[in-house]
């Protein structure tokens, strides 16, 4: 009987090194040699310094060892899903996000693509990552989840329910972080691709000669002052 424990203890401690050694470097070898491919085959425009890149990179390292660390501090756990927690962790990161080892990777591969000046790395192996992270949580992580533990975690930052609730200031904080963010960075990040040199116009002849009033950049600006007002204001959540 020890014996049989000690193996099945010793398969146990090798499957999670392998597991770890397969998402902490196999996958992130993978990327970058992936990244670094790309960069010879495609043009596109490169950004970052070291000195942008490697605070993003750090802070993402720093959040994915500080969720690894609650899941097995509070969950007994790994983020692994042969080795899930025991229990439902919503201290630490998870307070705030609920995926926050996703959070930090990404938050890695962008950092670290901007540090080496990788433009396939920023625009195509980071994008990829987060689109990959975000099916597996849809599609099996969101329901592994409420299976183990009947409910999924509430963070703080999340978008708001839908329901008829008054919105609390948690809720009204997600909303510029989480929608106006995520608008803020796909807005500058079509910005700093621009306009390829072979894109065809979309402009007809009659719109090149509509004049340019200066004056009306103010209506078009209340547009954002809207916006931005909405949630401050809003009496319930939906």
């Amino acid at each position: 009987m020890t014996v049989t424990r000690a193996r099945l203890s010793t398969r146990a401690v090798t499957a999670r090194a392998l597991y770890a050694v397969l998402f902490s470097a196999a996958l992130p070898a993978a990327l970058i040699l992936w990244a670094r491919r790309l960069d010879t085959l495609l043009r596109l425009p490169a950004y970052g310094t070291p000195i942008q890149g490697t605070p993003i990179a750090a802070a993402g390292v720093a959040l994915v060892t500080a969720a690894t660390w609650a899941l097995w501090r509070f969950g007994h756990g790994l983020p692994a899903s042969p080795f899930p927690p025991d229990r439902l962790v919503t201290r630490g990161p998870y307070r705030f996000v609920a995926h926050p080892i996703y959070v930090g990777a990404v938050a890695v591969s962008a950092g670290v693509s901007l540090a080496a000046r990788s433009a396939a790395g920023l625009w195509i192996a980071t994008p990829v990552l987060a689109a990959a992270c975000a099916v597996f949580v849809v599609a099996f992580e969101r329901g592994a989840t409420v299976a183990s533990f009947g409910r999924l975690p509430v963070p703080l930052l999340r978008l708001p329910g839908d329901t008829i609730a008054w919105p609390t200031l948690w809720d009204r904080v997600s909303v510029f972080v989480l929608a106006f963010g995520a608008w803020l960075v796909a807005y500058e990040a079509v910005q700093a691709l621009g306009i390829p040199g072979d894109a065809r116009s979309a402009y007809f002849a009659w719109d090149r000669g509509l004049p340019v009033l200066p004056w009306t950049e103010a209506i078009y600006a209340l547009t954002y002052v809207f916006v931005a007002i909405v949630p401050l204001v809003a009496n319930r959540q939906r």
